[in-house]
Protein backbone atom coordinates (compact mmCIF):
# COMPACT_ATOMS: atom_id res chain seq x y z
CA UNK A 1 0.00 0.00 0.00
CA UNK A 2 1.33 3.36 -0.83
CA UNK A 3 2.47 5.99 1.69
CA UNK A 4 -0.13 8.06 2.60
CA UNK A 5 1.56 11.45 3.63
CA UNK A 6 4.02 11.46 0.31
CA UNK A 7 3.29 13.50 -2.93
CA UNK A 8 1.62 11.20 -5.33
CA UNK A 9 3.62 9.86 -8.08
CA UNK A 10 2.46 10.86 -12.22
CA UNK A 11 3.42 9.33 -15.23
CA UNK A 12 2.37 11.74 -17.96
CA UNK A 13 3.11 9.72 -21.18
CA UNK A 14 0.88 6.02 -21.06
CA UNK A 15 -0.08 5.11 -24.58
CA UNK A 16 -3.11 3.26 -25.36
CA UNK A 17 -2.68 0.84 -27.89
CA UNK A 18 -5.68 -1.01 -28.14
CA UNK A 19 -6.53 -3.47 -31.27
CA UNK A 20 -9.27 -1.68 -33.64
CA UNK A 21 -12.90 -3.27 -33.30
CA UNK A 22 -16.52 -3.21 -34.35
CA UNK A 23 -17.11 -1.22 -31.33
CA UNK A 24 -14.09 1.00 -29.76
CA UNK A 25 -13.42 3.23 -33.05
CA UNK A 26 -9.62 2.54 -33.31
CA UNK A 27 -8.08 2.98 -36.45
CA UNK A 28 -4.52 1.26 -37.58
CA UNK A 29 -3.62 2.81 -40.77
CA UNK A 30 -3.29 0.36 -44.47
CA UNK A 31 0.55 2.23 -44.18
CA UNK A 32 1.31 1.56 -40.42
CA UNK A 33 -0.50 -1.94 -40.54
CA UNK A 34 2.76 -3.44 -42.12
CA UNK A 35 5.45 -0.99 -40.30
CA UNK A 36 8.13 -2.83 -38.44
CA UNK A 37 6.87 -1.50 -35.13
CA UNK A 38 2.90 -2.79 -35.13
CA UNK A 39 4.38 -5.92 -36.55
CA UNK A 40 6.55 -6.48 -33.63
CA UNK A 41 3.99 -5.11 -30.96
CA UNK A 42 1.55 -7.58 -32.48
CA UNK A 43 4.22 -10.31 -31.89
CA UNK A 44 4.93 -9.78 -28.20
CA UNK A 45 1.10 -10.04 -27.62
CA UNK A 46 0.71 -13.19 -29.50
CA UNK A 47 4.29 -14.78 -28.19
CA UNK A 48 2.60 -13.99 -24.54
CA UNK A 49 -0.84 -14.69 -24.86
CA UNK A 50 -1.62 -11.19 -24.08
CA UNK A 51 -5.59 -10.70 -22.36
CA UNK A 52 -6.99 -7.39 -24.04
CA UNK A 53 -5.06 -4.22 -24.04
CA UNK A 54 -7.27 -2.44 -21.47
CA UNK A 55 -7.01 -5.81 -18.86
CA UNK A 56 -3.55 -5.52 -19.10
CA UNK A 57 -3.32 -1.85 -18.95
CA UNK A 58 -5.28 -2.06 -15.98
CA UNK A 59 -3.21 -4.70 -14.25
CA UNK A 60 0.05 -3.08 -14.75
CA UNK A 61 -1.74 0.51 -13.07
CA UNK A 62 -2.03 -1.53 -9.53
CA UNK A 63 1.70 -0.62 -9.17
CA UNK A 64 2.15 0.63 -5.59
CA UNK A 65 5.14 2.70 -6.86
CA UNK A 66 2.93 5.45 -9.34
CA UNK A 67 -0.23 7.13 -8.39
CA UNK A 68 -1.56 8.54 -11.24
CA UNK A 69 -1.06 8.30 -15.14
CA UNK A 70 -1.98 9.89 -17.76
CA UNK A 71 -3.58 7.90 -20.35
CA UNK A 72 -3.10 9.18 -24.01
CA UNK A 73 -5.30 9.45 -26.60
CA UNK A 74 -4.10 9.48 -30.56
CA UNK A 75 -5.97 11.77 -33.28
CA UNK A 76 -5.10 11.12 -37.36
CA UNK A 77 -4.05 12.85 -39.89
CA UNK A 78 -7.16 14.99 -42.19
CA UNK A 79 -7.30 16.32 -45.06
CA UNK A 80 -10.30 19.15 -45.81
CA UNK A 81 -10.79 18.61 -42.16
CA UNK A 82 -11.99 15.26 -42.14
CA UNK A 83 -10.01 12.29 -40.96
CA UNK A 84 -7.88 10.51 -44.00
CA UNK A 85 -7.79 6.83 -42.63
CA UNK A 86 -4.98 5.92 -45.84
CA UNK A 87 -2.56 8.07 -44.16
CA UNK A 88 -3.31 7.63 -40.84
CA UNK A 89 -0.59 6.20 -38.40
CA UNK A 90 -3.17 5.47 -35.45
CA UNK A 91 -6.26 6.90 -34.65
CA UNK A 92 -7.34 5.89 -30.46
CA UNK A 93 -10.63 8.30 -30.10
CA UNK A 94 -10.62 10.54 -27.34
CA UNK A 95 -14.47 9.29 -25.74
CA UNK A 96 -12.70 5.67 -25.89
CA UNK A 97 -9.58 6.50 -23.36
CA UNK A 98 -11.89 8.26 -21.30
CA UNK A 99 -13.71 5.75 -20.67
CA UNK A 100 -11.54 3.64 -19.85
CA UNK A 101 -10.09 6.54 -17.05
CA UNK A 102 -13.60 6.26 -15.82
CA UNK A 103 -13.61 3.24 -14.56
CA UNK A 104 -9.67 3.57 -13.31
CA UNK A 105 -8.70 5.51 -9.98
CA UNK A 106 -5.35 6.20 -11.25
CA UNK A 107 -5.86 7.12 -14.47
CA UNK A 108 -6.03 10.56 -16.19
CA UNK A 109 -7.54 11.65 -19.86
CA UNK A 110 -4.62 12.75 -22.03
CA UNK A 111 -6.86 13.95 -24.95
CA UNK A 112 -5.65 13.86 -28.55
CA UNK A 113 -6.83 16.71 -31.10
CA UNK A 114 -5.35 17.55 -34.69
CA UNK A 115 -6.04 21.30 -34.86
CA UNK A 116 -6.49 21.17 -38.55
CA UNK A 117 -10.10 18.32 -38.16
CA UNK A 118 -12.71 20.77 -38.39
CA UNK A 119 -14.45 20.51 -35.16
CA UNK A 120 -10.88 21.06 -33.33
CA UNK A 121 -12.22 23.93 -31.12
CA UNK A 122 -15.91 22.16 -30.37
CA UNK A 123 -13.35 18.99 -29.33
CA UNK A 124 -11.12 21.01 -27.03
CA UNK A 125 -14.06 22.09 -25.12
CA UNK A 126 -15.69 18.54 -25.30
CA UNK A 127 -12.49 17.16 -23.55
CA UNK A 128 -11.94 19.93 -21.41
CA UNK A 129 -15.30 19.22 -19.25
CA UNK A 130 -14.47 15.30 -19.61
CA UNK A 131 -11.34 16.50 -17.72
CA UNK A 132 -8.61 16.27 -19.49
CA UNK A 133 -5.19 16.85 -17.98
CA UNK A 134 -3.16 17.71 -21.32
CA UNK A 135 -3.62 17.59 -25.22
CA UNK A 136 -1.15 15.14 -26.90
CA UNK A 137 0.06 16.51 -30.62
CA UNK A 138 2.68 14.47 -32.82
CA UNK A 139 2.84 16.95 -35.72
CA UNK A 140 4.88 14.86 -37.63
CA UNK A 141 2.45 11.82 -37.63
CA UNK A 142 -0.47 13.97 -37.53
CA UNK A 143 0.52 15.78 -41.09
CA UNK A 144 0.43 18.97 -40.03
CA UNK A 145 2.52 22.21 -39.20
CA UNK A 146 2.50 24.29 -35.57
CA UNK A 147 3.75 26.97 -37.16
CA UNK A 148 0.40 27.62 -39.28
CA UNK A 149 -1.79 31.01 -38.65
CA UNK A 150 -4.90 29.17 -38.50
CA UNK A 151 -3.89 27.18 -35.26
CA UNK A 152 -3.58 30.31 -33.20
CA UNK A 153 -7.27 30.62 -31.99
CA UNK A 154 -6.83 26.66 -30.78
CA UNK A 155 -3.24 27.78 -28.67
CA UNK A 156 -4.77 31.14 -27.09
CA UNK A 157 -8.10 28.90 -25.72
CA UNK A 158 -5.56 26.16 -24.42
CA UNK A 159 -3.81 29.24 -22.68
CA UNK A 160 -7.15 30.28 -21.56
CA UNK A 161 -7.79 26.99 -20.35
CA UNK A 162 -4.95 26.18 -18.54
CA UNK A 163 -4.27 23.19 -20.67
CA UNK A 164 -0.71 21.90 -21.54
CA UNK A 165 0.27 20.43 -24.54
CA UNK A 166 2.65 17.51 -24.66
CA UNK A 167 4.12 17.66 -28.23
CA UNK A 168 6.55 15.15 -29.77
CA UNK A 169 10.06 16.35 -30.23
CA UNK A 170 13.04 13.83 -31.59
CA UNK A 171 13.12 11.02 -33.19
CA UNK A 172 10.74 8.79 -34.14
CA UNK A 173 10.50 4.92 -35.47
CA UNK A 174 7.69 3.37 -34.64
CA UNK A 175 4.72 5.20 -36.59
CA UNK A 176 4.94 6.42 -40.74
CA UNK A 177 5.85 10.11 -40.59
CA UNK A 178 5.80 13.37 -42.67
CA UNK A 179 8.66 15.43 -43.05
CA UNK A 180 11.33 14.80 -39.98
CA UNK A 181 11.15 19.10 -39.55
CA UNK A 182 7.80 18.24 -37.88
CA UNK A 183 9.52 16.76 -34.75
CA UNK A 184 11.69 19.57 -34.42
CA UNK A 185 12.29 21.60 -31.02
CA UNK A 186 11.05 24.87 -33.18
CA UNK A 187 7.53 23.45 -33.67
CA UNK A 188 6.95 23.43 -29.62
CA UNK A 189 7.20 27.99 -30.24
CA UNK A 190 4.16 29.27 -31.62
CA UNK A 191 2.57 27.75 -28.83
CA UNK A 192 4.96 29.00 -26.30
CA UNK A 193 5.28 32.24 -28.17
CA UNK A 194 0.80 32.32 -27.36
CA UNK A 195 1.32 31.13 -23.84
CA UNK A 196 0.46 27.79 -23.49
CA UNK A 197 2.16 25.22 -20.97
CA UNK A 198 3.98 22.84 -23.20
CA UNK A 199 5.98 19.55 -22.61
CA UNK A 200 8.56 18.90 -25.16
CA UNK A 201 8.18 15.03 -25.36
CA UNK A 202 11.30 13.10 -25.37
CA UNK A 203 13.13 16.18 -23.89
CA UNK A 204 14.61 16.37 -28.08
CA UNK A 205 16.74 13.86 -26.80
CA UNK A 206 19.17 12.49 -29.70
CA UNK A 207 19.12 9.52 -31.34
CA UNK A 208 21.64 6.81 -30.20
CA UNK A 209 21.08 4.74 -33.34
CA UNK A 210 21.36 6.53 -36.81
CA UNK A 211 22.40 10.23 -36.19
CA UNK A 212 23.93 11.51 -32.42
CA UNK A 213 23.26 14.97 -33.66
CA UNK A 214 22.34 17.26 -30.55
CA UNK A 215 21.65 20.17 -32.34
CA UNK A 216 17.74 19.95 -30.88
CA UNK A 217 18.78 18.84 -27.65
CA UNK A 218 20.67 22.43 -27.49
CA UNK A 219 17.62 24.18 -29.20
CA UNK A 220 15.55 22.50 -26.09
CA UNK A 221 17.94 23.83 -23.90
CA UNK A 222 18.30 27.51 -25.23
CA UNK A 223 14.16 27.51 -24.86
CA UNK A 224 14.52 26.38 -21.50
CA UNK A 225 16.12 29.50 -20.76
CA UNK A 226 13.64 31.67 -22.67
CA UNK A 227 10.31 30.07 -22.03
CA UNK A 228 9.33 29.27 -18.31
CA UNK A 229 6.23 27.72 -19.75
CA UNK A 230 8.61 25.33 -21.19
CA UNK A 231 9.36 21.56 -19.85
CA UNK A 232 10.06 18.25 -21.14
CA UNK A 233 9.44 14.83 -19.89
CA UNK A 234 11.36 11.23 -19.55
CA UNK A 235 9.31 9.68 -21.60
CA UNK A 236 11.55 5.82 -23.62
CA UNK A 237 15.01 7.79 -21.80
CA UNK A 238 15.46 4.10 -21.48
CA UNK A 239 14.47 3.30 -25.51
CA UNK A 240 16.79 1.84 -28.02
CA UNK A 241 16.84 5.10 -29.65
CA UNK A 242 17.81 6.65 -26.76
CA UNK A 243 19.31 5.31 -24.08
CA UNK A 244 22.71 6.03 -24.47
CA UNK A 245 21.74 9.73 -24.85
CA UNK A 246 20.36 9.96 -21.54
CA UNK A 247 23.39 11.40 -20.07
CA UNK A 248 22.44 15.12 -21.65
CA UNK A 249 19.48 15.07 -19.41
CA UNK A 250 20.77 13.55 -15.95
CA UNK A 251 23.75 16.16 -16.21
CA UNK A 252 22.36 19.58 -16.71
CA UNK A 253 20.75 21.11 -13.53
CA UNK A 254 18.28 23.19 -15.57
CA UNK A 255 16.84 20.17 -17.71
CA UNK A 256 16.49 17.74 -14.90
CA UNK A 257 14.58 20.95 -12.90
CA UNK A 258 12.19 20.75 -15.32
CA UNK A 259 11.18 17.41 -16.54
CA UNK A 260 8.44 15.41 -15.77
CA UNK A 261 7.68 11.84 -15.52
CA UNK A 262 7.01 10.15 -18.38
CA UNK A 263 7.03 6.25 -19.85
CA UNK A 264 6.24 5.36 -22.98
CA UNK A 265 4.26 2.63 -21.92
CA UNK A 266 4.01 -0.18 -23.95
CA UNK A 267 7.07 0.32 -25.66
CA UNK A 268 9.41 -1.95 -24.42
CA UNK A 269 12.46 -0.15 -22.43
CA UNK A 270 16.39 -1.63 -22.71
CA UNK A 271 17.28 -0.45 -19.16
CA UNK A 272 19.94 -2.84 -19.07
CA UNK A 273 22.20 -0.95 -21.77
CA UNK A 274 22.34 2.05 -18.75
CA UNK A 275 25.14 -0.02 -17.57
CA UNK A 276 26.92 1.77 -14.69
CA UNK A 277 24.70 4.20 -13.91
CA UNK A 278 22.57 1.56 -12.40
CA UNK A 279 23.97 -0.34 -9.43
CA UNK A 280 24.09 -3.92 -9.27
CA UNK A 281 21.65 -4.34 -6.50
CA UNK A 282 19.48 -2.37 -7.93
CA UNK A 283 19.71 -4.06 -11.06
CA UNK A 284 18.95 -6.86 -9.15
CA UNK A 285 15.60 -5.99 -8.02
CA UNK A 286 14.53 -4.25 -11.09
CA UNK A 287 15.43 -7.53 -12.70
CA UNK A 288 12.95 -9.54 -10.46
CA UNK A 289 10.20 -6.62 -10.35
CA UNK A 290 7.89 -7.49 -13.11
CA UNK A 291 5.84 -4.43 -13.10
CA UNK A 292 6.38 -1.93 -16.00
CA UNK A 293 5.41 1.32 -13.68
CA UNK A 294 7.22 0.13 -11.16
CA UNK A 295 10.24 -0.57 -12.55
CA UNK A 296 10.55 2.76 -14.10
CA UNK A 297 9.91 4.03 -10.60
CA UNK A 298 13.19 2.50 -9.22
CA UNK A 299 15.22 3.01 -12.84
CA UNK A 300 14.62 6.72 -12.51
CA UNK A 301 15.15 6.62 -8.80
CA UNK A 302 18.64 5.43 -9.06
CA UNK A 303 19.14 7.98 -11.41
CA UNK A 304 18.32 11.24 -9.43
CA UNK A 305 14.66 11.80 -11.13
CA UNK A 306 12.63 11.52 -8.59
CA UNK A 307 11.46 14.71 -8.45
CA UNK A 308 10.10 14.44 -11.69
CA UNK A 309 7.52 12.21 -10.72
CA UNK A 310 5.99 14.61 -8.43
CA UNK A 311 6.41 17.76 -10.55
CA UNK A 312 3.57 16.82 -12.76
CA UNK A 313 1.24 17.86 -9.92
CA UNK A 314 2.31 21.74 -10.49
CA UNK A 315 1.69 21.41 -14.57
CA UNK A 316 -1.23 19.30 -15.24
CA UNK A 317 -5.11 20.58 -15.35
CA UNK A 318 -6.16 19.07 -12.60
CA UNK A 319 -9.40 19.91 -11.98
CA UNK A 320 -10.00 20.05 -8.06
CA UNK A 321 -14.03 19.45 -8.54
CA UNK A 322 -13.65 15.85 -10.16
CA UNK A 323 -13.21 12.51 -7.84
CA UNK A 324 -9.68 12.87 -8.25
CA UNK A 325 -8.96 16.57 -6.65
CA UNK A 326 -6.94 15.78 -4.22
CA UNK A 327 -4.43 15.62 -6.89
CA UNK A 328 -4.17 19.13 -7.26
CA UNK A 329 -2.85 19.38 -3.94
CA UNK A 330 -0.09 16.39 -4.75
CA UNK A 331 -0.86 14.53 -2.13
CA UNK A 332 -2.03 10.56 -1.71
CA UNK A 333 -5.87 10.82 -0.43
Amino acid sequence: MADETRPLRFDIHVHYLDEPSADNGVVVGPKQRLHPFTLFMRGIRFLTCAKPFPEILARELDSPMLDRAVILAMDGCYRNGKLDRKNTAYYVPNALVADFCGRHPKALLGASINPMRCDAMDELERVAVMGTVLIKWLPYSQGFDPSEAAIKPFYRRLAQLRIPLLIHTGPEYSLISNPPRLSDTSVLIPALDEGVTVIAAHSSLPDSVFSRSKAEFKRFRVLLDRFPNLYGDTAALFGASRVRQMDLLLKDDMVRSRVLNGSDYPIPQLWRLAGGKINREVRRTVSAQKNYFSREYLLKKELGLEESFVRPATVLRLPSDSPKGDIERGLNA
